[in-house]
C-alpha cells in the first residue's frame, strides 16, 4: 500500500532542471561544521491509494535536523566521531558525471571528474540507506537504512537541498526496496510492487506486479519521451 504526504512548500521544485547542480556549493575555507539548521516541521496532508484501506490519521512527521559539513581539506574530514562511517548504498545519477554515496550517517555526493567530494549531509542520529541523484539538481530521493535508520524503510523522502530539508514523501507498508528517478517520474521499488508516480504533484501513475523482488531491481530509461520501465515480470526468468 501506498499512501502520500506533500509537506507544504512555496512551490513544488522543477522536474526539469537545468545541467547545473546548483546546490552543490564549492568547497570553501569557512568553518560551518558547527553550524546547525534548523528544520522546523511544516503542517502536512494525507492522501491514498484508492484500492488500499485507509489509515488511522495523517503519518508522522519527521523533520530531523541536519549539518552541512563544507570539507576544505579532504585529508582532515570534518567528522563528529573518530569511526569512519559505513557505506550503505551508492548510485550515479543519470549522466554519470556525480554520485552518491548513503551512510550510517547521512550521505553524500561525489564529482567524478575531477574526483572530489562535493558536499555532504550528516545526520546526528542515523543512517540512509538510499540516496538518488535527478541529475545535477538539488532535488533527491533518500530511504533509511543502517543499524539505525534516518527516515522509516518503509518511505521515501523527497529533499530538497536548497531547502535543507525534506518537502514530500512516499509512504508504503512495506519496505521500500530501490527507487529511480527521471526528469518527470518516480519508480518505487517494492518487494512485489513497482509504482510510478508523476514528478510535479506526486500523483500515482502505474502499479505493476513482479516477483520477489528483494534486490529492488529496475532500470528506467533517460530520454525524452516514452518511458521504459525494466524490471523481474511475474514468473521467473520473465
Amino acid at each position: 500500500m501506498a499512501t502520500l504526504s506533500a509537506f507544504s512548500s512555496s512551490s513544488w521544485p522543477n522536474p526539469n532542471p537545468s545541467s547545473n547542480f546548483h546546490s552543490l556549493p564549492q568547497p570553501d575555507h569557512t568553518d560551518h561544521s558547527h553550524i546547525p539548521t534548523n528544520l522546523p516541521p511544516p503542517p502536512m496532508g494525507t492522501t491514498e491509494d484508492e484500492d488500499e484501506d485507509e489509515d488511522d490519521g495523517p503519518l508522522p512527521n519527521t523533520h530531523p535536523q541536519s549539518t552541512l559539513l563544507q570539507n576544505p581539506n579532504p585529508n582532515f574530514p570534518n567528522r563528529p566521531s573518530l569511526f569512519a562511517p559505513t557505506i550503505l548504498h551508492v548510485s550515479f545519477n543519470q549522466d554519470y558525471g556525480c554520485f552518491a554515496a548513503g551512510t550510517d550517517r547521512g550521505f553524500k555526493i561525489y564529482n567524478c571528474d575531477p574526483f572530489r567530494e562535493i558536499f555532504r549531509r550528516d545526520f546526528h542520529h542515523g543512517g540512509i540507506g538510499t540516496v538518488e541523484m535527478l541529475f545535477r539538481c538539488n532535488i533527491l530521493a533518500i530511504v533509511g537504512g543502517g543499524p539505525d535508520p534516518q527516515y522509516p524503510l518503509n518511505k521515501v523522502m523527497i529533499w530538497d537541498d536548497h531547502q535543507s530539508r525534506c518537502i514530500g514523501e512516499l509512504s508504503f507498508r512495506s519496505e521500500v526496496r530501490g527507487v529511480r528517478l527521471r526528469r518527470d517520474r518516480i519508480a518505487v521499488v517494492l518487494e512485489q510492487k513497482i509504482f510510478v508516480y508523476n514528478f510535479s504533484d506526486l500523483k500515482r501513475l502505474h502499479q505493476i506486479e513482479t516477483i520477489a523482488n528483494p534486490k529492488g531491481l529496475c532500470a528506467v530509461s533517460q530520454a525524452a519521451g516514452s518511458l521504459v520501465l525494466v524490471c523481474p515480470g511475474l514468473q521467473k526468468a520473465s
